[in-house]
């Protein structure tokens, strides 16, 4: 009786045993089949990530070898080699601009390299924009530069006030007119002038000492108005376009204004023209830079950043008003514009005529106020 209860106790034991590792296994197999489970499924992710970034790679490898072998040229023309130039510094005024300081005037203004007297100033080679902007430097053939590309699309009236410019805005809806129809430039503090249907730029009020308020001499026509006093005028006029300009010798500058405005109130002597060289540069000197609309403002603050060669150009091409005729058709066809874009023999503007000879203290003022411009441009 005990023997066979021991025996079945034995038997019991055994067959939870048995049981027991059997559950073990089962448990153990299934643990596997996962482990194994997810491992395929790790190793399928990474092959797929590999084969993606390999296909993205790939792709983007071809696209930048296309894009890097376009040409952006037009049809019929050469691609252009990419010029890298250096940025032109900001017209921001920084203090006071006040003209050129009187200064001896050298006996022979010092030459660029290459340079003959006479010739135009060329600025280094790059890369030409698609169009011209014109920087109207007061008396130096501005209105006559006007009025060439007015004519060549249309108009064929003496373009002399804003409505003309609305006239042909009409007539030519998409070319970049120049100076007062150049209806793309802009300036910090452009607003009504005033004294006419046009707009003005206003000095700029980090200029110190300010010039009177509502006395004329603290604005200018924008068209007039130097760029390099402005940075946003300076801009308006360089993004889009290469701009060029015309310069003239600075005696005929300051005598064609004076016979055009003051000659009938002076009387045409040597004396009256040396009385008013007197006054009118003494009050140009002062804070009154913006004098009569521009008129006496030294043509360097036309041409180049901060009135200084040395910082830039603002006009990539300097023409000369005394070899205009061998300079302004080559300039147009080198930009590509029509034939009819072409230097005429009209005069828009006639001075009164006066004759004499300027006294020795005329020219020395004249001289000593616009050194710079004798400097800068060969004269």
């Amino acid at each position: 009786m005990g023997e066979t209860r021991s025996r079945a106790r034995h038997e019991k034991t055994r067959r939870n045993r048995k049981i027991e590792n059997s559950a073990a296994i089962s448990t153990l197999r299934t643990r596997v089949v996962v482990c194994a489970s997810l491992v395929l499924v790790a190793g399928a992710f990474l092959l797929s990530e590999v084969s993606l970034t390999s296909r993205v790679r790939t792709w983007a490898g071809v696209m930048l070898e296309k894009s890097s072998s376009k040409s952006t040229f037009l049809p019929g023309t050469q691609p252009s080699p990419v010029v890298e130039t250096p940025a032109p510094q900001l017209a921001t005024v920084t203090q006071a601009p006040q003209v050129p300081s009187p200064v001896a005037t050298p006996t022979e203004a010092p030459k660029e390299r290459g340079e003959v007297q006479g010739a135009p100033i060329e600025a280094a080679p790059r890369a030409l924009k698609s169009c011209l902007s014109f920087v109207h430097i007061p008396k130096a053939g501005g209105s006559n530069i006007e009025g060439i590309i007015a004519r060549a699309y249309g108009y064929n009236q003496v373009v002399e006030n804003p409505g003309d410019c609305i006239s042909m805005r009409k007539i030519e809806k998409d070319v970049r007119f120049w100076g007062m129809c150049d209806d793309r430039l802009r300036c910090e503090t452009k607003k009504h002038c005033g004294w006419s249907g046009a707009d003005c730029c206003f000095i700029n009020k980090s200029f110190e000492p300010q010039p009177p308020k509502n006395t004329g001499v603290d604005r200018c026509s924008f068209w007039h108005f130097p760029p390099a006093w402005d940075s946003q005028l300076a801009t308006t006029y360089t993004q889009e376009c290469d701009a060029f300009c015309v310069v003239r010798e600075p005696v005929s500058r300051y005598l064609s204004h004076w016979r055009w405005r003051h000659l009938q109130k002076t009387g045409c002597s040597a004396e009256a023209l040396e009385k008013f060289t007197k006054e009118k540069l003494a009050k140009a000197q002062g804070n009154e830079y913006l004098l009569e609309d521009c008129h006496f403002t030294p043509q360097v603050f036309y041409a180049f950043y901060n009135g200084n060669p040395a910082n830039g150009r603002i006009c990539q091409h300097i023409l000369k008003l005394e070899n205009l005729h061998q300079e302004f058709d080559p300039l147009m066809k080198k930009y590509g514009y029509p034939d009819k874009v072409k230097l005429g023999k009209s005069k828009s503007r006639a001075s009164h005529g006066c004759s004499i000879t300027p006294t020795e203290e005329t020219l020395r003022l004249i001289k000593e106020y616009y050194a710079e411009d004798f400097k800068a441009f060969g004269y």
